[in-house]
């Protein structure tokens, strides 16, 4: 007879289970680890819209600078002289405040430096619409808080059968309304150039200095530094000038104006005078070499 064995099903032995958790340790690593995580980030945004933001102010000035250096050179170009003796047919003349900035990256010594220079120009035209008047146009740059200031266009006209309104041009132009150009204006200066090219300078042939009668009369403007004061008359214009634009952004112009708030005329531009020194890279300067049609080469021999 055969015997069955019952197979019996024995458990393990119950496993002894321990909870688990981090240490302190472990908590301040990953602590750590987020903070620099979340630092960094915060960097990286900072630096975007740093960044952002300065191209949008760059972006204000060059809107600004291109638009006044359209303008204003296609209102150069259309410069004609009057042929009237006595009678100014361009000039440009030294106005108001001179800045001095250093350039980063020159030499040491001695210390390379770049000379902001505002000056009035003034010229006459034929009015397009109506050849029988003349018009007389003029930029100048009006300082009301210190040492950056705006720019702005002005203009008044005159029949050509009135030769003595338009001998009167380069008086009558700046006392007439004016029109808003651009903002922040820190350097506008212009040089001339005789039909050959050449800068025109005291001492050429063609120049006569210090005289009413004159076709061409130049004198320095800021001594040592390449700025003159031009008087063009009767049939004498420039055969080409070059235009310079300094804007100083937005954020820089702010700081300026606020510097000095309600101190002397003096305080307030020898402050504003120290403050820019070392801002050389907050001016955006423009440059245009513009030819002028009407020009006669005659008066240059």
């Amino acid at each position: 007879m055969k015997r069955r064995f019952a197979m019996t099903r024995t458990e393990p032995p119950a496993r002894t289970r321990f909870e688990t958790a981090f240490s302190l340790v472990e908590i301040l690593v990953a602590v750590t680890l987020m903070s620099i995580i979340v630092l960094g980030l915060m960097a990286m945004f900072a630096q975007t819209q740093r960044a952002f933001r300065t191209g949008m102010t760059q972006a204000d000035i060059m809107e600004g600078g291109r638009a006044a250096m359209e303008m204003i050179p296609r209102e150069l170009e259309q410069m004609r002289p009057t042929g009237l003796s006595d009678s100014l047919t361009f000039y440009a003349r030294w106005n108001n405040f001179i800045n001095i900035q250093s350039l980063p990256g020159g030499p040491t010594d001695p210390v390379q430096r770049r000379t902001n220079i505002t000056q009035d120009i003034l010229f006459t035209a034929r009015d397009s619409l109506n050849p029988q008047q003349w018009n007389g146009i003029g930029y100048r740059v009006v300082f009301n808080d210190g040492i950056v200031g705006t720019l702005y266009r002005f203009e008044t006209n005159c029949s050509v059968l009135d030769t003595l309104g338009v001998r009167r041009m380069g008086v009558t132009t700046f006392n007439m309304p004016s029109n808003r150009v651009v903002d922040g204006v820190l350097h506008f200066r212009v040089l001339a150039y005789d039909s050959n090219g050449q800068l025109i300078v005291p001492g050429r042939p063609y120049v006569v200095p210090n005289s009413v009668d004159g076709s061409i009369g130049v004198t320095n403007n800021v001594p040592g530094e390449l700025s003159y004061e031009y008087h063009f008359r009767s049939n004498a214009v420039p055969a080409y000038l070059e235009l310079e634009l300094g804007l100083l952004e937005k954020k820089t112009l702010d700081r300026v104006r606020n510097v000095a708030l309600g101190a002397t005329t003096a305080v307030l531009v020898q402050r504003q005078n120290d403050y820019l020194t070392n801002k050389v890279g907050a001016v955006q300067v423009f440059r245009q070499r513009i030819p002028i049609r009407n020009v006669d080469p005659t008066v240059f021999q």
